[in-house]
């Protein structure tokens, strides 16, 4: 299932397990479709979501890359460089990678339809 939106907060550690301790006692059918990821302060979400990785969030969107390899020919960016920013994003939950084997490319894609920034 695709998620539809990606929810990420800005708030104090102690909130956050508040608050997901309240999520596990009761999830609402509005909670179905979203997942949410909590950073400690802004100059955090600052350091993740950069403007290189926003834009190939974009170009996941947009492009459809059979590759990380085409990914970074269409930004017209190193390799190197966008796979390191994919793997992170991955690692965060921002985008899925799929391979098909050794010796085949992976393929990244967008995990969500919507990324909103809350605090």
């Amino acid at each position: 299932m695709k998620v539809k939106r990606a929810v990420l907060r800005v708030e104090a550690t102690k909130k956050s397990f508040d608050d997901l301790f309240g999520a596990m006692k009761s999830k609402t059918r509005k909670d179905k479709g979203q997942f949410v990821i909590c950073f400690p302060d802004f100059a955090t979400l600052g350091k993740v979501l950069t403007g290189n990785r926003l834009q190939i969030l974009a170009a996941i969107r947009s492009h459809k890359p059979n590759s990380i390899q085409e990914l970074a020919r269409a930004l017209k960016r190193d390799f190197k460089n966008v796979y390191q920013d994919v793997k992170f994003l991955a690692d965060f939950g921002l985008v899925q990678l799929s391979s098909a084997g050794a010796r085949k490319p992976t393929v990244p894609k967008a995990v969500s339809q919507e990324i909103v920034l809350a605090s």
